[in-house]
């Protein structure tokens, strides 16, 4: 006999969980029992998505953002198992639970603009050439087994394998500008408003992002090129001047 199911809090950006709420109503859908599928395979694929755990650092830089969200307290009805495997994933890699929450949820009705925003791939323009049979068998799955059979298997499979197709695509054209999914970054500059904590929608943060750390100030060292080789620049220009001089 199945385990019931158990209470799993989190905190959901507010205006997060209204538009997924709306939507999932939309769709027809029982909320926890379709994140339940959803949470227990995103914690599965995680580890194979982001390249290696948070740093202590990164880990406190975000749940300090996390903090600058207007979020709400939400109770999820979920499996056991599926709680077990979310809270393992999150400690292995140091990843908050929140913000793997609300980055599953952000990514569930993320539109083909925000997702070609996160990936950094141009989805409409590359689709005609990625499409294969097997993707038109699958968009054509009510004419094959009926349109209840596609709902399920739709609910059943991987809420972001059209997504990862295009991923992995790339990736095995040897892009190493397209990363995993969960490794993409979510910026504060993908939105017009550029809400506060929004980077808090990340799993994983590689420390250069993170203001004030050593690797950060390496970046934009290297950025300004006072490491290794100079950027072509205007030797008159005192600003550039100034950093050169701090740099000797």
């Amino acid at each position: 006999m199945a385990e019931p199911n158990r209470q799993l809090l989190a905190r959901v950006w507010r205006p997060l969980l209204r538009e997924f709420n709306s939507t999932i109503e939309r769709a027809c859908l029982r909320r926890d029992a379709y994140l339940d599928r959803v949470f227990a395979h995103e914690a599965e694929v995680l580890k194979d998505e982001i390249p290696c755990r948070n740093s202590p650092e990164a880990r406190a830089y975000l749940q300090s953002k996390l903090e600058d969200l207007d979020r709400l307290p939400v109770n999820f009805s979920l499996s056991p198992d599926t709680i077990k495997a979310v809270n393992r994933a999150c400690e292995e890699l140091n990843v908050i639970r929140d913000c793997f929450i609300n980055r599953v949820l952000f990514l569930l009705f993320a539109d083909i603009n925000t997702c070609e925003a996160v990936t950094g791939i141009q989805l409409r323009e590359c689709l005609p050439d990625i499409l294969g049979d097997h993707d038109r068998d699958y968009v054509y799955a009510p004419l094959w087994g009926g349109g209840l059979c596609a709902v399920s298997e739709i609910v059943s499979s991987d809420p972001f394998w059209a997504l990862r197709n295009f991923i992995e695509h790339f990736r095995q054209q040897g892009d190493e500008s397209v990363t995993p999914l969960h490794a993409c970054l979510i910026m504060p500059g993908l939105f017009s408003k550029k809400p506060p904590g929004v980077i808090a929608l990340n799993c994983y943060l590689p420390d250069e992002f993170i203001p004030g750390a050593p690797a950060s100030k390496r970046a934009l060292e290297e950025l300004f090129g006072i490491l290794g080789e100079p950027i072509n620049e205007n030797p008159r220009d005192p600003k550039l001047e100034n950093e050169r001089k701090k740099a000797q």
